[in-house]
């Protein structure tokens, strides 16, 4: 989710939705983020609510310099009775999100 500030800034959203890999939606899940834009890395986290969603909203970014970032899932922590496997995450381009073939996403400016 993308939107301006005044024009001059950008900044977006992440929503995770957490599912184990019998489909059901992860409670706590600890999901640690990096993202880099211009030379900055900069890292942010959140934990799942009971309906497996977890939002991470980043920084405003200057529509003059900043013409895109870089988001890396770091980690993801589950609660030891669930199995989390990336390569069933939601696929852009058929190749699952922040999994070992796809481990970065890169959101342009709007």
């Amino acid at each position: 989710e993308k939107y301006y500030s005044n024009n001059k800034k950008w900044q977006t959203k992440l929503t995770f939705v957490l599912k184990d890999t019998e489909n059901t939606k992860i409670k706590q899940a600890i999901i640690s983020i990096s993202y880099i834009y211009g030379s900055k890395t900069k890292t942010k986290t959140c934990i799942s609510k009971s309906s497996g969603k977890c939002l991470i909203k980043l920084n405003k970014f200057s529509a003059a310099t900043i013409e895109s970032i870089d988001i890396i899932v770091d980690t993801i922590k589950t609660p030891d009775e669930h199995n989390y496997n990336p390569e069933l995450n939601t696929k852009r381009d058929n190749c699952p999100l922040f999994s070992q073939t796809c481990p970065i996403i890169t959101i342009e400016k709007p």
